[in-house]
């Protein structure tokens, strides 16, 4: 039944990895773009006054209302389905960045620069440093909520991906199938929230 629904050979582990790959894909470019933003937005005025009220705007938006817009610009591809985790990754991130790196510059950049810190010093020793704890705490919510949005997008519109196995095996009524699916990307979520928790604790061992 898999290989007539054009899965080809590989069954449920090649569309499992695509899922995996795709939000992981998603949430590392989110994750770029959404720290550039926040950054951009709190040690620039500029650019805050240009970026902010898209931004919010974009934040009052539902993320899943996106979704039939994304299949009708980009059709079934890959940047189709995991957009909405690179949306929603982008956002959380921005605004856990931007609040952090405003923050840190209000308590500690008087006193920075009263030690004869450039505004550039400042941002490398002062800001980033701030940013990390709140940037992993926010990573760490986007990841999980990434493989909810991530099948939505493969059962609306994919092709391939857990998400279309799920709408496979119920369109078939195989409830099995369908929770075995759902136990498998569980499983992977677990495992890559430890790894990021793991990967956390390492990076802010200096933070009290």
């Amino acid at each position: 039944m898999l290989a007539y629904n054009s899965f080809g050979s590989g069954g449920i582990w090649s569309n499992l990895l695509y899922t995996i790959q795709n939000v992981y894909l998603g949430v590392a470019l989110g994750l770029v773009a959404g720290y550039m933003l926040g950054l951009g937005m709190a040690r620039a005025p500029r650019f805050r006054r240009f970026a902010l009220t898209p931004v919010v705007i974009l934040g009052a938006v539902p993320v899943l209302a996106l979704q039939p817009f994304l299949s009708l610009w980009f059709g079934t591809s890959r940047l189709a389905t995991n957009g909405l985790v690179i949306f929603y990754t982008a956002l959380t991130v921005a605004g856990a960045v931007r609040f952090a790196a405003e923050a840190a510059e209000a308590r500690y950049g008087d006193y920075a620069a009263s030690l004869g810190m450039s505004s550039t010093r400042v941002t490398w020793s002062v800001v980033l440093p701030a940013t990390v704890p709140p940037t992993l705490g926010v990573l760490r919510a986007a990841t999980a909520l990434g493989w909810g949005f991530q099948c939505i997008a493969e059962v609306l519109g994919g092709r391939v991906g857990a998400g279309r196995l799920v709408r496979t095996f119920a369109d078939g009524t195989l409830t099995a199938g369908v929770i075995g699916v759902l136990v498998c990307v569980g499983v992977v979520a677990v495992i890559t929230d430890a790894i990021i928790a793991m990967i956390g604790r390492w990076a802010v061992r200096w933070n009290e």
